[in-house]
């Protein structure tokens, strides 16, 4: 098993401002899939996402999903033990699709 690095806090300084620009941003940033297929190549798969937080599930009981696409992999850490904090955790991970009549079917993802 590997270790892993210590938790370290979140810095509390504030970082240099950079140089934005003042030009207007193209709408096509938000609308053309070439700019999204690009986005996701150069961004998205390089960057750690954030599924849910604490407070996402406060309360017992308390749920929350998020969606994967096929092939992605994913590293589920529960961090209230890293920060001594005590908690229960429970993943399940299930696999979505629908049947030929158009109905939501799930089945139990095996490991």
């Amino acid at each position: 098993m590997s270790s892993r690095p210590p938790v370290r806090p979140t810095p509390l300084d504030k970082t240099i401002e950079p140089d934005l620009g003042t030009e207007r941003i193209p709408k096509e940033r938000y609308t053309s899939p070439e700019y999204a297929r690009r986005e996701w190549e150069r961004m998205w798969t390089r960057v750690w996402l954030l599924a849910g937080r604490e407070a996402d599930v406060a309360a017992p009981g308390d749920w929350f999903t998020f969606d994967a696409k096929k092939g992605e992999v994913w590293w589920v850490d529960v961090w209230s033990h890293r920060l001594g904090v005590g908690s229960d955790p429970f993943l399940l991970v299930q696999r979505i699709k629908r049947n030929e009549r158009g109905e939501v079917q799930s089945a139990d993802a095996q490991a």
